[in-house]
């Protein structure tokens, strides 16, 4: 798969850069310790976005296997109500040949009961004049039925066949988004031992810094000592940050109330495949909010993208869905101001985020 070629090439990329920055002395050289945690780490976050088509394709092996499993349903059903009326046909059929014969059609019932099958019994009434009778509409009707019930167990075989195969691709599927997620799970654990690496170095460093500055002037020993207890460098990530994020709207439309419930979710982190409160992914998060609102959506996005009116960018309003990708394999909910709820990839949560951000952007759908 494309994906796949992309996944190694950053891993490739990844490890050179980890490797020529390891040279270098971490106390001298911790600025590009830094660049190469920075870089593992956006390695790691690039190679779970490019496991989200496999994730839709997933989906979407998903919902074709629900519809065959409803017709192999339909098709065992049909399959039972064929075979009750030929039992019921041919025991009409035995009663009325005994009745000819008592009758006096002895001939009739003798061509009849020599027939190999039910056409030549109909040849053998038409011949004898006699293919309006009842008798040959009841064998015309056993005759249909048996058809019938070939040509449902043929498709009833063909949708089993379609099953098996189905569920083959997604157990594959299913392996390789494990496969690369938790190559970039390893390329996460690399960018936390960088940090700590970094830490540590930072950490020596200011200990031989404060150590100098003892030996040069004893009376800055209080200050180099604050100095090396308030350094940035040893604290955590920044804040947030994020701009302004609009408040969720609380009148009683649609989009009002499907915007609500998108929020609700914020905070619920991402799992492939997943459409519930424990883990979603992103068209598990969008099925889900317009569930709240009696309007059913597919769980994959190349399904949604056909459910609804299609808008321009410029028409977008809260409760819009908004797609990326050429392939069409993300998805999110437009809540106004230029920004989106959206359930991103593996390792993040459900989040508000900035519509401009995205350039991969290639159209919105309005559900209802």
């Amino acid at each position: 798969m494309r994906y796949r070629f992309r996944l190694v090439t950053l891993i490739a990329l990844v490890l050179s850069l980890t490797a020529a920055s390891a040279v270098a002395d971490p106390k001298d050289k911790v600025a590009a310790k830094r660049a190469a945690a920075a870089r593992a780490h956006a390695a790691a976050d690039a190679l779970r976005a490019q496991v989200e088509p496999a994730i839709e394709a997933y989906n979407r092996a998903a919902v074709q296997l629900g519809v065959v499993l409803a017709q192999m349903k339909e098709n065992r059903r049909a399959i039972g109500v064929v075979k009750a009326n030929i039992a019921r046909s041919q025991v009409d059929l035995g009663k009325k040949l005994a009745r000819q014969y008592r009758n006096g059609d002895p001939d009739v019932t003798a061509a009849l009961l020599s027939a190999t099958s039910l056409d030549q019994m109909l040849s053998q009434l038409d011949m004898m004049k006699r293919s309006e009778s009842q008798l040959a509409g009841l064998i015309r009707s056993l005759r249909d039925d048996q058809l019938a019930l070939k040509r449902t167990q043929k498709a009833l075989a063909r949708a089993q066949k379609l099953a098996k195969d189905l569920t083959a691709r997604r157990a594959a599927q299913a392996a390789s988004i494990r496969s690369s997620l938790a190559t970039a799970n390893a390329l996460e654990a690399g960018y936390r031992s960088e940090i700590g690496a970094l830490l540590a170095a930072q950490s020596r460093l200011d200990a031989k810094r404060a150590r100098d500055a003892q030996r040069r002037q004893a009376a800055l020993d209080a200050a180099a000592n604050r100095a090396v207890n308030n350094d940035p460098g040893l604290g955590g990530s920044g804040g947030s940050g994020g701009g302004h994020i609009p408040k969720p709207p609380i009148d009683g439309r649609i989009a009002s109330r499907v915007v609500a419930k998108a929020y609700s979710f914020i905070g619920i982190p991402y799992v492939w495949g997943g459409a519930s409160t424990s883990g979603m992914d992103c068209s598990g998060l969008t099925m889900l909010v317009y569930a709240s609102v009696d309007i059913s959506l597919p769980h994959y996005t190349g399904d949604q993208w056909n459910v609804g009116s299609h808008v321009s960018r410029g028409d977008l309003a809260p409760g819009d869905l908004v797609f990326f990708g050429s392939d069409l394999h993300h998805v999110a909910l437009y809540i106004g101001s230029g920004q989106i709820i959206e359930a991103p990839h593996t390792g993040l949560n459900v989040r508000v985020a900035s519509l401009g951000d995205r350039t991969d952007y290639v159209g919105a759908v309005r559900p209802y």
